[in-house]
């Protein structure tokens, strides 16, 4: 379990509120605009995945995309990217590139990124190369796991002077593991290199 090594505290929940008043929202509440979009996609560095000047396009796709009611929402995305020669030579699928595109029309979606799937296997997870349902099932478990610690942090912000409501919604509580999971890769990560 990840909090065994790093349990999560309050620190950690107001990292990523932050995160989200200082960059994320504005992205979220500007994500049709293609100077926002741009940057968006440098900020998640995930725009290597695409060719140049793509940009364009990709949010067209993105905008036109029904993020409620379709099955396979990521891995369909990724196939409409490809489909469309949008992705750079390299990659015929960008599984961690449409998810966090998807990310910012519908905050419910998980973010699959590649720091938290190496966090994930770590924990002994099996995730198959390429599989966002693999990801997503061992995201889901070690977020059950961790929900409680969130969960009772978020109360204790209830009568706080910030945006208190925020905290009590399930997609905030997800974004708040989504980077609790993936700074302790990173922490982790670092305090191996600076062993060697």
């Amino acid at each position: 379990m990840l909090q065994n090594q790093n349990k999560m505290n309050i620190n950690d929940v107001l990292r990523y509120y932050v995160l989200w008043t200082d960059i994320e929202s504005v992205f979220v509440k500007n994500r049709e605009d293609l100077h926002f979009f741009r940057n968006y996609l440098n900020y998640m560095k995930v725009i290597r995945n695409f060719k140049s000047n793509s940009s364009k396009s990709i949010l067209e796709k993105a905008a036109n995309f029904n993020v409620q009611n379709s099955e396979n929402l990521v891995q369909n995305f990724s196939n409409i990217l490809n489909e469309s020669g949008l992705l750079n030579n390299k990659i015929n699928r960008a599984l961690v590139a449409s998810s966090k595109i998807l990310w910012l029309f519908n905050q419910d979606i998980i973010i699959m990124d590649n720091f938290n799937i190496l966090e994930l296997k770590r924990l002994n997870y099996k995730i198959t190369e390429g599989s966002y349902d693999d990801y997503c099932l061992a995201w889901n478990k070690e977020y059950e796991k961790c929900l409680p610690d969130i969960q009772n942090i978020c109360s204790q912000l209830k009568n706080s002077p910030i945006e208190s409501e925020l905290f009590q919604k399930n997609w905030f509580q997800k974004r708040i593991f989504d980077m609790f999971l993936w700074n302790t890769h990173y922490q982790n990560n670092r305090i191996n290199k600076n062993d060697d």
